[in-house]
């Protein structure tokens, strides 16, 4: 019986890379139309749904790829990192002048970062906010805007919102479903 030599031996390798994030619940069929490391597009039946991106993300990538549907999009997920495990500094984010093209958002989650522009999506059918280990510089410069949701019916929140806020929310929208995640 013949012996084969290693270099007769096909060696296969896998190389891949691990997108961390909390997708939060999905109905319908999901497919990734787009993945990058700062950015992931999901559609629900083929049409753009969610999208995922890092705070320094730039979206002239995207929209090469995707084009027009990217407009499309009714959920939208800021976060500091996409690497899994990692506890990283939060990342300022500052809100760039294409996310307010996306005038179907109906869910934003924030995650890791410090901001204080959430007044810029207000008029937005914004349905669900929510906040994981967010900063803000202000107290009233995120919760005067969280009132300004007109059609606002969820919060998901930790620790990292002040008590204070969540009272004030609480008393101003009484129906309002507030959840805290640890």
């Amino acid at each position: 019986m013949h012996t084969p030599k290693n270099i007769e031996i096909p060696v296969s390798r896998l190389s891949y890379n691990t997108i961390y994030t909390q997708r939060g619940r999905f109905d319908g069929e999901i497919k990734i139309l787009y993945c990058n490391k700062k950015c992931v597009l999901a559609a629900r039946n083929s049409v753009p749904w969610m999208l995922f991106v890092v705070a320094d993300f730039n979206q002239n990538d995207l929209i090469s790829a995707i084009g027009d549907d990217l407009y499309k999009i009714k959920r939208l997920v800021v976060q500091s990192t996409f690497e899994a495990g990692t506890e990283s500094d939060e990342v300022v984010f500052h809100i760039p002048d294409w996310l307010l093209a996306l005038k179907q958002l109906e869910s934003l989650r924030f995650e890791q970062i410090i901001f204080d522009d959430l007044w810029l999506f207000r008029a937005f059918p914004v349905r669900e906010l929510a906040f994981n280990k967010v900063k803000c510089n202000n107290e009233d410069i995120l919760g005067n805007p969280i009132l300004q949701f007109k059609e606002l019916s969820a919060i998901t929140y930790d620790d990292s919102l002040p008590q204070s806020l969540i009272d004030k929310i609480s008393l101003s929208k009484p129906d309002l479903k507030l959840t805290f995640e640890a």
